[in-house]
């Protein structure tokens, strides 16, 4: 890939767009970009990635201009294909998000071909994958091949041992086969751990679970389960006895009750006969008093209107000479009246013209305020711009003599560039004699470090030895203990065949108890059933009798004196079957019921517990049978003695397990520690070597940097000039630099008062304009105030000659006050004369419908007299008031009927209910201190039953959680066996990994490509003297003009350093690009100039020149001045000036 075009704008320190024709910037195969610090150099690389890559090296996306709001990049480039090359063009627009970062508001990545241009992507994702495919560089790859650090180089070259590896690790990115790879390892080291004690920890959970302690608890269920049946059928016959016993108690206590209740009754009894016959009479007063109020209502009304009449009639009379009164006064005032209300309404319609002209005087008043306020305004402004005017003059004298002041300034802070680079010189010289001496300082410190980590290194060794033969020891006793624990192993036929021998004998002796307990409840139903018959056959018969004796009553309900008898035949019937009581029998069939129920459950039962004892028996006879076939040297003469030796076995076979699964794990766990310390020792020796090597180069490199202190003083003494020391020096610069300042700062405020100067002088123009014109509109407003005054003068005069004094609005309102008054006047004194005259209306009419009201009750009072004359004499009542005494309300009367009612219906039901109960009884008796002992017998066997099915619940979930633990042990062991695997495989990665050793493999082979490409450039650069080998891992130089001799690197010139280090870039450059499809064929070096003297720089020249053989172009980005004199091509770099203009670039062809 090559650069074709790049334009930039808005990026960094670049404003305005700027535009690199990399086509002729790269003709001569070497160019350089030169300019001063902080002026935009190394902006034109991330203009190149962040085109390409959407990002930059930095990784920072505040790189948008802050006098700009967005970035613009557009670069072309050229990707080989076979011998011809394709060309595309790649665009980004970045704006400002608000928050100084940058968002991607546009891209475009598109090809050329024959002047035409074609889309290829639009989005940031696809555009970034389809460079990544053209380019075949991934960002990270592109930027250590484009920007070569040379200076890291040179230093890589010089480092041994270990500071050589970490910088390796570094310039290569292998920190994911060393320190990250190390760290991937040790996290799954200790995840596989957790696993591995979080598996064998839950094993433990489940401790000594076994099928023997399974086999315990079934037994212990079985014998608990007979217990329960026993208990069960105690508690089934304790409740019935309580049932019995409670329903008795009841009865008694209901029987007690209703004879209360009989005696309560018959203690009202006299009372409720005389209501009876008091009733009677109530009621036949009920029916006269009807007649008796209807006569009275009509002597009470007729009494009423006589009464009324005589004050309607006298009201009538008054109104009636009230109404002329009040009609003659009304008639008069209506004169008077008409004349009055059209007289002030002829008034009103002047008042009211009168209203329009002040209402425009007031509008000409308020023009002639604004005026005055217009003309007041005016006037002060002008006053303000001649103020203003004096200012500005005043402003722009200050500013002519800030000009001339400034311009001696900069005159005076002058300095010459040739004394300034000398000074220059002597500064850097000083700063590396101050390096080189902290450089020294350091070598000291470092030297007196090795020799302590030597000594310490000494005593740890001598412990790790010691160590050493502990664990050899320890380990050679866990081999011996995991031989003995081989004997110690027991066959698991053995255990098995022993166990199952166990389990059936238990199972016998389960089965045995068992039928016992089977044999003896299947004898007891049997009884039960038996006496349950007897009883339901007694009570089939008493029913049969009832219900006969029943059907003998009901044909003697029928029977009629003189008719014969369907049973006998007789006519005559002397003594009549009686009814049998219903109730009883009702109760004698339900109890016949329940009896039958009863039976048929035992008798269910019965048939239930046959079966079962059937099928135990048979149980118990194929296991005898199978017990016989199993060898007799497993079977004991007791169950115990069997138990014993099983355990015996078991406990056997529990420690070999736990011995076989722990003794290899205590061996590794220990063999791990031995293969630790081995290392350790290992790398402790290693270190003393090193230490020692390190301390030998630094003694070394002391006496090479005390000869280069030498040579430094040596330019010092050079330059000619005063200074003695470091600080004089500093203090100069720092003059120079103030001057500078005083300088750049004189310059730009000159150039800030001459643009005020300007500014002021606009102004001052504007402002004489200004005081010209305001004078003419002052003129203007003084004319118009005069006449607007002229009109308000007459209409004043007009409103005075009609309205006087007074204000049109005050008068108007005055005279509609007038007419308002003199109206509702008129209408009240109407309203009098029309309410009067209709009060005399209704009068007259009420008085009519009166008079007639009461002709009508005094022809109808004796009517009513007589009527209820004839009711009282049709009954035993001999007046009025003996017939109000008497007399109840309806609902009075039907309360006592009710009552009445009720006391004979409950009388009647208490005496049935009673004779029901007592039958019932039948002379038992019960206390109820006997009902609560059956109660507490039952509740006490109920509580039995439920703690015995609780403790079955309990073992039966015990047996169900042992077998899930079972086959949960047998999961984690099979994953026990999988961790340990992967634990070992950790382990044996770690080993490897240890101290580095992978990296360095890694490195070694890196390193042995790199070198041998390396050597392959700096012989063609070099035109075949030197080449470059790697001997026992460290650099060395073989010079082939000399016969081939070895140099080491820390013999090389700066020269023959930046050479050598230079070929390394390249050969990584190449490396890098190797596996991809587009190689680079150009690359930048920014580092490692600044120290090459003038023939140095020669010779690197030469060999850059040579690069453009291999169709490599090579820029250089440097400030260093020889180099920029010796370039063919330069693009020279232009700092930003602030709020004048961005970073400015310009091609230098020689």
């Amino acid at each position: 890939m090559k650069p074709l075009i790049l334009k930039i704008a808005g990026l960094n320190s670049f404003l305005e767009e700027q535009t690199i024709d990399f086509e002729k910037l790269t003709k001569r195969g070497i160019f350089g970009i030169f300019g001063p610090t902080g002026s935009g150099k190394s902006s034109v690389l991330d203009a190149i990635t962040l085109a390409l890559y959407g990002k930059i090296v930095r990784g920072t996306k505040e790189f948008i201009n802050k006098d700009s709001d967005k970035a613009y990049i557009y670069f072309k480039f050229a990707v080989k294909s076979g011998d011809e090359y394709d060309t595309y063009i790649v665009e980004r627009t970045y704006k400002n998000n608000g928050d100084g970062f940058a968002n991607t508001s546009n891209v475009r990545l598109m090809s050329e071909k024959n002047g035409s241009i074609t889309v290829l992507e639009d989005k940031t994702s696809t555009v970034n994958s389809a460079i990544e495919e053209i380019i075949g560089l991934s960002f990270d790859n592109f930027s250590r091949s484009v920007v070569l650090p040379q200076g890291k180089f040179s230093e890589f070259l010089k480092l041994r041992g270990k500071e050589r590896r970490e910088m390796f690790e570094k310039i290569f990115h292998l920190e994911k086969y060393g320190k990250d790879m190390e760290e991937r390892i040790s996290r799954r080291s200790k995840k596989v751990y957790a696993s591995l004690s979080d598996i064998q920890a839950r094993i433990d959970v489940y401790g000594d679970i076994s099928e023997e302690n399974i086999s315990e608890l079934e037994s212990e269920i079985v014998s608990l389960k007979e217990n329960l049946e026993k208990v069960k059928i105690s508690c089934k016959n304790a409740e019935e006895k309580y049932n019995e016993g409670n329903i008795l108690f009841s009865d008694i206590r209901e029987a007690k009750g209703y004879e209360d209740k009989l005696k309560e009754l018959d203690n009202i009894k006299e009372d409720v006969e005389k209501n009876r016959v008091d009733v009677l009479k109530m009621q036949r007063a009920f029916e006269i008093k009807p007649y008796i109020d209807a006569f009275d209502q009509c002597k009470t009304q007729l009494k009423n209107t006589t009464e009324e009449f005589s004050k309607v009639k006298y009201k009538h009379s008054v109104c009636n000479n009230k109404l002329s009164d009040i009609k003659s006064n009304y008639e008069n005032f209506k004169k008077e009246y008409d004349i009055k209300h059209s007289n002030l309404i002829a008034l009103k319609s002047k008042v009211e013209e009168m209203g329009s002209v002040y209402n425009t005087i007031l509008s000409d008043e308020v023009e002639i305020g604004e005026l005055r306020k217009e003309y007041s305004s005016r006037k002060k402004y002008l006053e303000d711009l001649e103020n203003n005017k004096g200012k500005l003059e005043n402003s722009i004298s200050l500013e002519n003599s800030r000009i001339d002041e400034l311009s001696k300034t900069i005159e005076e802070s002058s300095v010459s560039s040739g004394y300034v680079d000398d000074i220059n010189i002597i500064y850097r010289a000083y700063e590396d004699i101050n390096k080189i001496d902290n450089e020294n300082i350091s070598l000291i410190e470092r030297n007196k470090t090795y020799d302590l980590n030597i000594e310490n290194n000494n005593k740890e060794l001598e412990i790790l030895n010691k160590s050493r033969e502990s664990l050899n020891s320890q380990i050679l006793d866990i081999k011996n203990k995991i031989e003995e624990n081989n004997k110690n192993l027991v066959s698991e036929d053995i255990i098995e065949n022993l166990n199952s021998a166990i389990l059936k004998k238990r199972e016998i002796e389960n089965l045995n108890s068992s039928l016992n307990v089977l044999s003896q409840q299947r004898e007891v139903l049997r009884e039960n059933k038996s006496l349950l018959e007897v009883e339901r056959n007694k009570l089939s018969e008493e029913v049969k009798k009832w219900e006969n004796s029943n059907m003998a009553y009901i044909l003697a309900k029928i029977l009629k004196d003189g008719e014969r008898c369907p049973v006998c035949g007789s006519l005559e019937h002397p003594k009549k079957a009686e009814a049998i009581n219903e109730i009883l029998l009702s109760e004698a069939e339900k109890t016949l019921e329940i009896k039958n129920k009863e039976y048929s459950e035992a008798e269910s039962k019965f048939i239930q517990i046959d079966f079962d004892f059937n099928d135990k028996e048979k149980t118990r006879n194929r296991l005898i049978e199978e017990i016989k076939s199993i060898d007799e040297k497993y079977l004991a003469d007791s169950l115990e003695n069997m138990e014993n030796s099983l355990n015996e076995l078991k406990e056997r076979q529990a420690l070999y397990n736990r011995n076989i699964r722990e003794l290899p794990i205590k061996e590794r766990v220990l063999s791990e520690k031995l293969s630790d310390v081995n290392q350790s020792i290992s790398r402790i020796e290693s270190d003393i070597r090193n230490d020692n090597n390190y301390k030998n180069e630094n003694t070394s490199k002391l006496s090479e940097n005390n000869k280069e202190i030498e040579k430094l003083k040596s330019v010092i003494s050079s330059k000619n000039l005063d200074f003695k020391n470091f600080d004089d020096v500093s203090r100069e610069l720092l003059n120079i630099k103030t001057l500078n300042e005083n300088k750049d700062r004189a310059e730009k405020e000159k150039a800030i008062s001459e643009k005020k100067r300007q500014k002021f002088s606009e102004e001052l123009k504007e402002v004489s304009e200004n005081v010209a014109k305001i004078n003419v509109e002052l003129t203007k407003i003084k004319s118009e105030g005069k006449e607007k005054a002229k009109v308000i003068k007459l209409n004043t005069e007009r409103i005075k000659s009609v309205c006087g004094d007074k204000k049109p609005s005050h008068m108007l309102s005055q005279i509609n006050s007038d007419i308002d008054l003199l109206e509702k006047d008129e209408k009240s004194k109407k309203t009098q004369l029309d309410t009067i005259a209709e009060e005399e209306k209704r009068l007259k009419e009420s008085y009519i419908n009166i008079e007639s009201v009461k002709k009508q009750l005094e022809e109808d009072l004796p009517k009513k007299k007589e009527l209820a004359d004839n009711e009282i004499n049709n009954s035993n009542f001999n007046t009025f008031d003996e017939v109000n005494l008497w007399y109840r309300s309806k609902l009075e009367i039907d309360s006592i009927n009710e009552d009445i009612k009720s006391f004979d219906l409950s009388y009647e039901q208490f005496k049935i209910k009673l004779e029901t109960v007592n039958s019932r009884i039948n002379g038992r008796f019960i206390t109820k201190e006997e009902v609560e002992i059956l109660k507490k017998s039952k509740e006490e066997l109920s509580n039995q039953e439920k703690d015995i099915e609780k403790d079955i619940a309990v073992k039966e979930n015990n047996i169900k959680t042992m077998n899930k633990g079972i086959k949960e042990v047998e999961s984690l062991r099979q994953q026990e066996k999988i961790l340990i695997k992967e634990n070992d495989t950790v382990e044996n990665l770690k080993k490897v990994m240890k101290g580095k050793k992978f990296v360095e493999y890694i490195a070694t082979n890196q390193l042995y490509y790199i070198t041998k490409e390396a050597s392959k450039r700096l012989s063609h650069i070099t035109s075949g003297r030197y080449s470059l080998e790697l001997k026992d891992s460290d650099f060395i130089i073989r010079d082939n003009f000399s016969g081939g001799d070895e140099r080491d690197v820390n013999t090389l010139s700066g020269g023959e350093v930046f050479l050598t280090s230079f070929s390394l870039a390249l050969a990584l450059s190449s490396k890098i690009q190797m596996s991809h499809n587009a190689p680079l064929e150009f690359f930048f070096l920014d580092e490692g100039f600044g120290t090459l003297d003038s023939n140095l720089i020669d010779t690197v020249m030469t060999s850059l020149e040579k690069l453009h053989e291999e169709h490599l172009n090579v820029g250089i980005i440097t400030h260093v001045e020889e180099l920029k004199e010796r370039m063919p091509v330069k693009l020279i770099v232009t700092p930003a000036k602030p709020k004048v203009c961005g970073t400015k670039v310009k091609l230098e062809i020689m």
